[in-house]
């Protein structure tokens, strides 16, 4: 019989002291955290950060850059897009896209 082995599960903690969107709708402000927090979870539990350092690490800034979103988008579409974005600055190995809605730019 082979030996398998170990696989190492780490842990990831990630703190979003503050989140700036600009052109959006104030009273969306929390639906759409909570979609980013769903979707980044999603992300990160999927996808592959191995290249992070295995000890604590601290960003000051991250820019998830500017988009376009149609108008009507719903706070769910632009909070998984904001964490798509996100994750895509977290782990630059990895592609992630969403689907060009069109309308308007925010950053």
């Amino acid at each position: 019989m082979g030996r398998s082995t170990p696989t190492r599960h780490a842990t990831v903690e990630l703190h979003i002291d503050e989140l700036i969107l600009h052109g959006f709708p104030a009273r969306d402000r929390h639906r759409i955290a909570a979609a980013l927090e769903r979707e980044l979870s999603r992300l990160i539990a999927q996808g592959d950060l191995a290249h992070l350092p295995t000890n604590s690490i601290q960003l000051g800034h991250l820019d998830a850059g500017s988009f376009r979103l149609d108008p009507a988008a719903q706070p769910s579409h632009i909070g998984r897009t904001v964490a798509q974005r996100v994750y895509g600055q977290l782990s630059p190995n990895v592609s992630v896209t969403t689907a060009p809605t069109g309308g308007q730019s925010h950053a």
